[in-house]
């Protein structure tokens, strides 16, 4: 996830600069953390794995420099930020905010829970559908030297794993204003290199969990695509039917699909755990909750041809698809370019030295 409060008006800059100012303060090196008496055995655990985590993400042409060298410790019960994100009620179409570098991103990020709620009512009380998240990690792409913090390291390692190269794609590679197409190259990204990570220190039940989790994070899209497809064809008949009407049959579509058509999952309910808090969603769905999940819901077909055509190694990956976007500026046009370039792997010359530490 990319979270930046740079020139946005108002009272917003001053309180996100001056928390970010505390979190970035009271960071400490990893190093020096893992001295730390009062560190819980899982945390110390995971900030030593981070180091192994870090130098496979170096070896497969990520960017690591400067990222994850310090250790930030939240209170308990708080998360790195607090998000919010406003979609019409009767229409796929986001609010958003434009920052520079990053350009258009739908959803604000707030480092109090408080501040992301109070800007979630004045949304709501614009009619839009809301939804409210929570993020353990943030990419700063580059701009900070991002530190681990410690909701980060209160997962598996397989989970920390996947969230550091996911942020370090960021890191590696943003495309102004496409920020749907740069959260699912980061989760494709950080989905090939999670599996071969595990793969390579033969953790088979670490392996074994992950792939039902993917299974039930296909599950999961599949469901999300059928019912953003059945409301965009509702919203379709918006010139014939009056809103009310709208409203009501949309409430009968999530109504279905939350009931008799939700998928049966192996191990994670992911219907449940992207579900708003808010009463005023349909069994916690709306098309904000559509909207924030698609962000970061795994679109194999789109990135797997691309990958296979390059090679099938993320290095080669990353370098084919940043040239293609320099000379086309559409993502999904440079991703079915690279194909054209054959399956024959760069020379390490072309690849270009590897970033260190």
């Amino acid at each position: 996830m990319l979270f930046s409060f740079t020139l946005l008006p108002g009272c917003y800059v001053v309180t996100s600069a001056f928390s970010f100012n505390n979190l970035y303060n009271s960071r400490k090196p990893v190093s020096e953390a893992l001295h730390d008496p009062e560190l819980s055995q899982v945390t110390r655990s995971r900030l030593k794995q981070l180091d192994s985590i870090l130098k496979f993400a170096r070896a497969n042409g990520l960017q690591t420099a400067g990222a994850y060298k310090y250790y930030v410790d939240l209170q308990a019960d708080k998360h790195v930020t607090y998000t919010v994100q406003a979609v019409e009620a009767l229409r796929f179409k986001a609010k958003t905010w434009w920052f520079p570098v990053v350009g258009k991103v739908p959803y604000l990020g707030f480092f109090e829970k408080a501040q992301r709620d109070a800007k979630a009512l004045e949304l709501r009380k614009q009619n839009f559908d809301i939804n409210k998240g929570e993020a353990y990690a943030f990419s700063s792409l580059g701009w900070f030297d991002d530190p681990v913090y410690s909701y980060m390291l209160s997962t598996s390692l397989s989970s920390l794993a996947n969230v550091v190269f996911h942020e370090l794609v960021h890191r590696t590679l943003w495309v102004e204003d496409e920020v749907l197409f740069n959260e699912q190259l980061a989760t494709y990204i950080a989905d090939v290199l999670t599996i071969q990570y595990l793969q390579s220190l033969s953790l088979k039940n670490d392996l074994d969990r992950y792939f039902q989790k993917k299974s039930d994070r296909e599950l999961f899209s599949k469901w999300l695509t059928a019912l953003k497809r059945e409301l965009e064809k509702l919203y379709a008949n918006k010139r014939k039917e009056d809103s009310d009407t709208l409203l009501t049959m949309k409430k009968s579509i999530f109504h279905k699909y939350l009931g008799s058509l939700k998928p049966r999952f192996a191990l994670i309910d992911y219907v449940a755990n992207n579900a708003e808090e808010d009463e005023s969603s349909e069994g916690g769905w709306n098309n904000a909750t559509i909207m924030a999940s698609n962000l970061y819901s795994p679109q194999e077909s789109l990135f797997a041809e691309p990958f296979v055509c390059v090679g099938g190694d993320v290095t080669a990956f990353m370098k084919a698809l940043k040239k293609a976007l320099s000379v086309q500026e559409d993502p999904q046009q440079a991703l079915k370019g690279l194909c054209k370039l054959g399956t024959q792997k760069p020379s390490a010359a072309e690849l270009g030295k590897e970033d260190e530490e």
